[in-house]
Formats: C-alpha cells, structure tokens, sequence
C-alpha cells in the first residue's frame, strides 16, 4: 500500500502537525505501508531527502522569511499540483489539513483515479470548516473538499461539524491523534534533567508547549500568572515555542513586574521540558485536539486546561486535570494555585487515559484498517 501524506509545512519545522504525521509517518513504514510526504521546500532545505526514516519531497513555494501569505499558499499549492501530477501515483492521498493540502489531494486522486481523505486538525472558528465557510479561496475550494472519499475527525466536535456539513458518516472515521507513550513519559530526576536544560533546579515549574498567538490564550496566561507569582514564591512558568507579538507580551511582562516567565523559543523535542515539569497548561481560546495537551498527559503531569473542544475529550474535570472556560484569567489563577499548591493524582490519571485509549499503536492500528478499508 502506498499513501503520500501532504501538507503545508513538515520537519525541521516543529509543531502540532509536523510531530504527529512525523510519528504516524513512521509507525505506518514499520507496519509495511509505504509512506512519503509532499510539503513545501522553504530557505535551504534539500527537494528531497530522508527524515527519520521517512522520504519527504519538497516542492517550490514563494518564501517570504518562512511568513504565511496568499501568495505562499498559491506558489505551495501550485508547485505540489504539478509536482504530483507528473509523479509516480499512490493509493492514497492523505492530507493533514482540510484547507490546500485537501484540495490538492483531491484533484491529484480524482484524475489519477485514487482514493483521498483529509484530518480535520482544527474546529470551532479556527477550525477549516469555519475557514471554508468564511473566506473567498475557501468557498472556491469548499465543494471540491467536502467531496473527498473520507475525513479523519480527531475530536467529537470535529465529528459533530462534519455533519452538519452534510458529511454521511460513512464517510467519517473518529481517530484521535496519538501520542508515544515511551517518549512522553515521566522521570524520577527532574534535577539532573533540569541542569541539562538549564532549568532552575527547585522551583515548581509550569509549562506552556505552543505558539504565542492570542487564540493559544497567553495574554490571559501571563495575567492570571501575577496571582500565582504572588501567592506561590517559587512557581516558576517556562513557554516553549515560536513567539509571536513578542513586543507586546514583553512589555506585559514588565507592566505586571513579574520575574518568573521564561520564554525559551523552539525547541525539538519538548518531551524533556515536559518530563522536567510539574504541571502543564493550555489555555487556547479554540482547538482540535491538541498534540501538546497529549504528550503533557502521557508526560503525567497535572494538567490546567480551557474547556474547549477536544480538550473535554481528554479532561475530566477534578478526575485527570482541571478545566477552566477559555478568555477567563480569574478562573485560569485559581486553578494554576490549586495544582501547584494541593498535591493530587491528577497526573497519574492523566498518563493512565493516554496509554488506554491515546497510544499511537493504537491509532496507528485505527488508519490501517482505515486505509484497507478505503482501497
């Protein structure tokens, strides 16, 4: 069996999407199906290559410092088009956004005569349901989206937007992104793995795994953090991830006064700065179903999250975690305080939901017989 992945971006480019389909990419070529990966070729990076065991092709798209814009988007969409056409065909075209990569995966199929399915990544009003419904280029691509063969929804809200799309359920597989429970673990020497991060080595630290955009909630976050500076003297918040408004959140930062935000940037492999954690949040305004909040999970760490979809799959509110509404720093404080103050099993029960229902065995398992079952 042979399935080409496609999608905007892929590694080194660290994120959501690039750590999941990397991990699928992999445990899929290990079951015998032979995967490889259409992205977009930006700076330097090689036309092909293999990564970590998995061929990755690179197509021409306009690069303006690795910036989005429409124009990214037509050159990205365009160059893989083409690129496709004339290439050898696969049996599958899976596309890991219902945005471009779906319509893409959807022409090539069509005239190839092959079967293509898209992962709903996102819901609510930055999910790419709302995107095609809401904007010029995505009503253009709407119909021709909402016509491929199958749709991977990894949340029940992404099933739920799926029909009232008029989606049949046949159509619908209900997959939840997986996360490598051997990877994403807990360590008993937080201290050693802290010096070789350069952590401080006896502060309660709270970790934050995602960009810094306003729908991720970190403006909310750095405000509801003053209460916890003020109240817990050795809390401790390190934000992992590419930072955006970076002006803006500095200049937060030195109006609250506080002393114990660490923005560390990008880094690959998060699993460390989990491990070497005490407590996890996500405070997204909206999500699919967050990669971050699974390894977090799987890392067993208490977890503070905004109720919103897909994090209400995962969290039961006082049983694996907390959950707090989105936009509310008060609430964002309280609960922050409770896990830092009052210890519970929270995260144990966190790491005991991943390994029965999350695993990526387990989903790996669940696109197999998906793929068999479309071909």
């Amino acid at each position: 069996m042979r399935v080409c992945f496609i999608q905007s971006t892929f590694h080194p480019f660290v994120g959501g999407t690039e750590r999941q389909s990397l991990q699928l990419a992999q445990r899929l070529i290990k079951k015998g199906v032979q995967v490889e990966v259409v992205t977009g070729r930006f700076s330097d990076l090689k036309k092909f290559e293999v990564v970590q065991g998995v061929p990755v092709h690179r197509v021409w798209a306009y690069d303006s410092h690795a910036k989005r814009s429409f124009l990214q988007t037509l050159t990205w969409l365009w160059s893989a088009f083409w690129f496709l056409l004339f290439s050898k065909s696969y049996d599958i075209y899976h596309a890991h956004q219902a945005l471009t990569p779906a319509f893409i995966a959807y022409l090539i199929a069509k005239l190839k005569g092959k079967k293509c399915l898209s992962k709903i990544a996102n819901t609510q009003h930055v999910g790419e349901l709302f995107i095609l419904s809401h904007s010029l280029f995505g009503r253009l691509m709407r119909s021709f989206i909402l016509s491929m063969d199958g749709f991977i929804a990894t949340s029940n809200q992404a099933v739920k937007e799926l029909a009232e799309n008029k989606i049949s359920k046949e159509k619908i597989a209900a997959i939840p992104n997986g996360v490598d429970t051997e990877k994403f673990k807990s360590v008993k020497d937080k201290k050693t793995l802290r010096k070789r991060l350069g952590l401080p080595l006896n502060k309660k630290i709270v970790m934050f795994l995602a960009t810094t955009t306003r729908e991720k909630g970190i403006f909310e976050l750095v405000q509801a953090w003053k209460t916890v500076e003020a109240k817990v003297s050795n809390a401790h918040l390190i934000i992992v991830g590419k930072k955006f408004n970076e002006q803006e959140l500095d200049n937060l930062v030195r109006k609250l006064g506080l002393h114990s935000i660490e923005f560390l940037g990008i880094h690959p492999n998060p699993e460390d700065f989990l491990a070497a954690s005490d407590a996890f949040v996500l405070c997204s305004h909206a999500e699919g179903l967050s990669n971050a909040l699974l390894e977090a999970m799987s890392s067993a760490l208490p977890i503070v999250a905004t109720k919103i979809s897909g994090t209400v799959d995962l969290i039961k509110d006082k049983k694996n975690g907390l959950l707090v509404p989105p936009m509310n720093t008060i609430a964002l404080s309280k609960a922050l305080l409770s896990v830092l103050q009052k210890p519970s099993g929270w995260g144990k029960a966190a790491r005991e939901t991943i390994i029965s229902k999350y695993s990526l065995d387990a989903v790996v398992n669940q696109y197999l017989k998906l793929y068999k079952n479309l071909i």
